[in-house]
C-alpha cells in the first residue's frame, strides 16, 4: 500500500481482467499518450476501463499545488482532463464515471489463499510473541513465512520496478494487437 507504489493497482487490475489501462506512480505516464491509447479502446470496444493508482500523475501538478493534498488534487485534475477529452468524442457518448474505492477494498468474500494467510500469520504471530520476539512482523516471502524485524520492513519503499520483467508482463495485456 501507498501514494508512491502501484502494487495494488497494478495486480488488481491483473487480476480483474477487465482494465484496459492502469496508471501507476513509479511511471511517469505522457498524459497525451494515455488520452490516444483510451480513444482507441473506445472505437473498439465502446468502452473503457481506466484505474489509476493513489499517487499517479502527480507530476503533472504544478509544484505552487503540491502540498498535502496531492493526491486529491491530481486525481480531480485527472477526471477534469478526461471529462474535457471525452466530452466531444464520438457525438459526446461516452461518460467519464469515477470510483475510488478505499473503502471497498475486501468487499468479497476471501478466498482460500487469503483464509490461510490470516491463520498463519496470526498463530505465527502469537507463537513469535510468547517465545520473546518483539519489533517484528511475520511475512509471507518466497512462498515461506518468516520473522522480519520491524526496521528493515520499513526502510523503503517498496516501488513497481518499471524496467523490470514482472512490471513489463503485468501490462503485456494492454496491447491492442
Amino acid at each position: 500500500f501507498g501514494a508512491n507504489s502501484g502494487f495494488v493497482a497494478l495486480h488488481a487490475s491483473y487480476v480483474s481482467g477487465e482494465v484496459d489501462y492502469v496508471i501507476i506512480p513509479e511511471r511517469k505516464e505522457d498524459l497525451n499518450e494515455v488520452l490516444k491509447y483510451i480513444e482507441k479502446r473506445l472505437k473498439k470496444n465502446g468502452h473503457a476501463l481506466i484505474v489509476v493508482a493513489e499517487g499517479a500523475l502527480a507530476h503533472l501538478i504544478p509544484e505552487a499545488e503540491k502540498d498535502k493534498t496531492l493526491r486529491k488534487v491530481a486525481f480531480e485534475k485527472l477526471v477534469e482532463i478526461f471529462k474535457e477529452y471525452f466530452a466531444n468524442f464520438q457525438n459526446g457518448d461516452h461518460q467519464v464515471f469515477t470510483l475510488e474505492p478505499r473503502y471497498q477494498i475486501r468487499g468479497t468474500e476471501p478466498n482460500s489463499f487469503d483464509i490461510d494467510l490470516c491463520k498463519m500469520t496470526g498463530k505465527l504471530m502469537v507463537e513469535a510473541g510468547l517465545a520473546g520476539y518483539t519489533n517484528c512482523m511475520v511475512s509471507y516471502w518466497c512462498g515461506h513465512y518468516v520473522l522480519v524485524p520491524i526496521p528493515l520492513a520499513v526502510e523503503r519503499i517498496k516501488l513497481v520496478n518499471t524496467d523490470g520483467y514482472y512490471y513489463e508482463s503485468m501490462i503485456a495485456k494492454y496491447s491492442l494487437t
